[in-house]
């Protein structure tokens, strides 16, 4: 499978989850599509990001209480816009990337969605102590844990499980 193939399956997959999982838990706030449009940097243009990008955050508004429809589409768009060129500092194979990138696109995406309301005039949260702590801190790090997890952790476990039966089925073989 290539990168690309990967990371559109990755966001057709997480689009599903920002679907299913508010029907069994609305409580959930984890941005799922925040980690596949972070593997969009690595493996697809700018150009093609942007539209991806503007398609998931209008999918998300047809799905979720979004005060205007294109609100989140527009959020995606300059979030993706900012972030684009931060793939040169990290490494696509690394790790910690997936985690680091997610983080950084999640706690950017709150501050671009409250820009945004704000020139728009849409009802925005208070700002406070506890809204920097939960929106800035925690969440951005609730999405980057789903992140490093689902596509970091998971496929690294699954290369290694593979390599280990390939070793072992060689060492029957002789």
């Amino acid at each position: 499978m290539t990168s690309r193939f990967w990371a559109l399956w990755s966001l057709g997959f997480c689009l599903l989850l920002t679907l299913v999982v508010p029907c069994f838990s609305s409580s959930v706030r984890i941005c799922f599509v925040a980690a596949p449009c972070v593997l969009l940097f690595y493996n697809v243009s700018l150009i093609q990001t942007l539209w991806l990008s503007l398609f998931t955050g209008c999918f998300c508004d047809c799905f979720q209480a979004s005060p205007k429809f294109g609100f989140l589409g527009l959020s995606f768009v300059i979030t993706s816009w900012l972030l684009y060129d931060w793939r040169r500092l990290f490494f696509k194979d690394s790790l910690s990337t997936i985690f680091i990138m997610t983080y950084c696109y999640s706690f950017v995406l709150t501050l671009v969605q409250n820009g945004v309301a704000l020139i728009f005039d849409l009802p925005t949260t208070t700002y406070s102590l506890r809204w920097a702590l939960c929106d800035l801190g925690l969440m951005p790090l609730i999405d980057a844990l789903f992140a490093w997890t689902c596509f970091a952790l998971v496929p690294f476990c699954w290369k290694r499980y593979r390599l280990h039966l390939k070793r072992r089925k060689r060492s029957e073989e002789e």
